[in-house]
């Protein structure tokens, strides 16, 4: 639906998710390690975080868009008891 409705909406919803999951495969074995060891400088640590960050934002705007896509496109009125 949304390749019908919004295809600039998949496309970001794809490279957001494409984006996560390359972080999490790229840091999955290193994050502990890095995070323990008094080697790991705080630039390199900024640095995954800012990564982490990122990728939660893109996320994150891509979630509140698809939100107001279905808001605006399918809005279920006032909730009645």
């Amino acid at each position: 639906m949304l390749r019908i409705y919004s295809p600039g909406l998949l496309e970001a919803y794809e490279a957001a998710v494409t984006s996560r999951a390359t972080w999490v495969v790229e840091h999955r074995r290193n994050f502990k390690v890095a995070l323990t060891d008094p080697r790991t400088s705080l630039d390199d640590l900024d640095a995954m975080v800012n990564q982490m960050d990122e990728t939660l934002g893109s996320l994150l705007a891509v979630r509140d868009d698809l939100r107001e896509l279905i808001n605006g496109s399918f809005p279920l009125g006032p909730v009645r008891d």
